[in-house]
């Protein structure tokens, strides 16, 4: 009888061996997946931060790009405004000098009559 219950208790011992080897195969693997998708994840974070990083610098950039886009825009203008006035006064000029020829040849017909 003793003995019969020995048996039982191996038995019961080798079922509850072989779940642990069972269950810690399966840890093993799942700490095995764990490692890899945690590599992986430090990989990719890696990879996102050097793409940020890259991303801002073509932010700087496009700023400077942009203020001296502004600059150039500011000076085009004062050039328009400069050769404008230039050319409102050289067209006043021009009247005025239309204005004195048509005088002299005025004066030059009344002088023939």
């Amino acid at each position: 009888k003793e003995m019969e219950k020995y048996k039982v208790q191996i038995s019961q011992f080798t079922d509850y061996k072989a779940q642990w080897s069972s269950a810690q195969g399966d840890l093993h693997e799942q700490l095995k997946t764990a490692k890899k998708e945690a590599k992986e994840s430090g990989e990719a974070r890696t990879k996102a931060e050097s793409e940020l990083e890259e991303l801002r610098d073509r932010v700087e950039e496009m700023a400077l790009d942009k203020e001296m886009a502004e600059e150039m825009k500011e000076c085009a203008e004062l050039e328009l405004e400069r050769v404008t006035e230039q050319f409102e006064e050289t067209k006043q000029e021009l009247d005025l000098m239309k204005e004195e020829i048509n005088n002299v040849k005025t004066k030059h017909k009344q002088s023939d009559s």
